[in-house]
């Protein structure tokens, strides 16, 4: 009897593992994710929307200081200077180092059979003479490595490490050499890396306007707009050419724009208010996501960078120097409980714009909504979610979203609430604490 039974109790227990992979997948596409927000229904919520967050003189010092790591050296990725060669050289020598060990241990793999003597190449031999300033006139990809094939991690293959980032039309490229064959050492303004040769470029930036591109000021176009021939998206920034021009760069030149209307574009040297954070913020909302800025889409960083360089700030290019980057920085304690977490957020929140960051994420905030959930926005891969009968998936997203800061609960990775470890505030420091004087019968 009960060897009649084996092979029915067997296909039952089949049978109920497949339904509990079906009810809880390893990884899933997450449909009810999706909101629409836009920043008129959250400024309809603010008593102050343009009250001052922080000045364009603040911004514009908070910037400079920017402009320097933690150890006081210039950052590569600023643009208003000329990098030194040897300075570049110590860079690419300290990458090609790095993901030549990880190659040769297995974190990361690539189907370029010869990748790993490739970067045991030094960098002073390989590059050669060319440097110019050129102006990106279409999409530019930034590799990290001296080749285009994807590095993966096996652990994680969705991602290619190998992207550095993405330079947009208009946006300055700094051709440092030639390296090997077909490729160009390239500095942007979010980093370092390899371009092809036949990369969409402009000629070099004429003597007479490179201060321009470098250091002068910038606008952003509040509108998508055709200036020059060329259909520019809302969001871009340009550079001043005065009396409400601006410059733009083509495959064969240099031109200045008609004059701008004033609905049209706003200077970068601005005020950081409510009202301009969100419309900056909310503009990506839908934007795909892109590891490194793989397919035009945008990774968590690259959104901070982007919106907080419409304020003329240089953010660096990682989460978590991000992090670091605020004119005042909140330190969550790591056994803060929920209501102290929130605490810490909405004190923030009052002084100003707020980046939230765990590792390997950042955040922008947005504040809490009508029913008092608080709410970011940010560039997600995808999220943790308990199973209705046990375990947990992966639920793939994809884009910039607006979330609230419970996603994760209930799972390994925990909510983004209870992973939160610091705050970058954009706005006037805290009140220092008054201590009061003791009482002496």
């Amino acid at each position: 009897m009960t060897r009649r039974l084996a092979p029915f109790v067997l296909a039952l227990a089949t049978a109920a593992t497949a339904d509990a992979r079906a009810a809880c997948p390893e990884r899933a596409a997450d449909a009810a994710l999706p909101r629409r927000d836009t920043a008129a229904a959250w400024l309809a919520r603010l008593a102050a929307p343009d009250a001052t967050l922080a000045s364009a003189a603040t911004l514009a010092a908070h910037d400079e200081r920017l402009r320097r790591d933690a150890e006081g050296r210039p950052r590569l990725g600023d643009l208003g200077r000329v990098a030194g060669r040897d300075e570049v050289v110590r860079a690419l020598d300290d990458r090609l180092r790095s993901f030549r060990v990880a190659l040769e241990r297995g974190v990361y793999a690539t189907a370029r059979a010869t990748a790993v003597s490739e970067l045991r190449a030094e960098a002073a031999a390989a590059l050669d003479a060319g440097r110019a300033l050129r102006v990106a006139v279409g999409p530019v990809a930034l590799h990290c490595l001296p080749f285009a094939e994807p590095v993966r991690a096996p652990a994680e293959p969705r991602f290619d490490r190998n992207r550095c980032g993405e330079a947009g039309a208009q946006d300055a490229v700094e051709v440092l050499g030639r390296f090997g064959r077909g490729l160009r050492v390239a500095r942007t303004r979010f980093g370092l890396g390899f371009i092809a040769d036949d990369a969409p470029l402009s000629p070099p930036v004429p003597a007479a306007l490179e201060d321009a591109w470098r250091r002068g000021e910038g606008v952003v176009l509040q509108r998508p707009s055709k200036l020059g021939g060329s259909a520019l998206p809302a969001g871009t920034i340009l550079k001043s050419a005065g009396g409400g021009a601006v410059w733009l760069a083509k495959a064969r030149g240099f031109v200045r724009s008609r004059p701008l209307r004033p609905e049209e574009a706003v200077p970068t040297r601005r005020l950081l208010t409510r009202r301009a954070f969100l419309t900056e913020a909310l503009r990506h909302l839908g934007t795909r996501y892109g590891w490194g800025e793989e397919g035009g889409g945008r990774d968590c960083s690259r959104i901070v960078l982007d919106v907080m360089a419409t304020f003329g700030v240089a953010m660096p290019r990682t989460s978590a120097s991000q992090s670091a980057a605020g004119l005042d920085t909140v330190e969550v304690p790591p056994d803060a409980d929920e209501a102290r977490r929130l605490a810490l957020l909405d004190e923030a929140h009052a002084r100003g714009a707020v980046l939230v960051h765990f590792p390997g994420h950042i955040m922008l905030y947005l504040g809490r909504d009508r029913d008092g959930v608080p709410r970011a926005l940010h560039a997600l891969a995808d999220y943790a979610a308990p199973c209705p009968g046990g375990g947990e998936t992966i639920l793939e997203v994809g884009r910039v979203v607006v979330t609230d800061l419970a996603l994760g609960g209930g799972t390994s990775r925990r909510s983004f609430l209870e992973r939160m470890t610091r705050l970058a505030v954009f706005g006037r420091r805290p009140a220092p604490a008054i201590s009061m004087p003791l009482s002496i019968p």
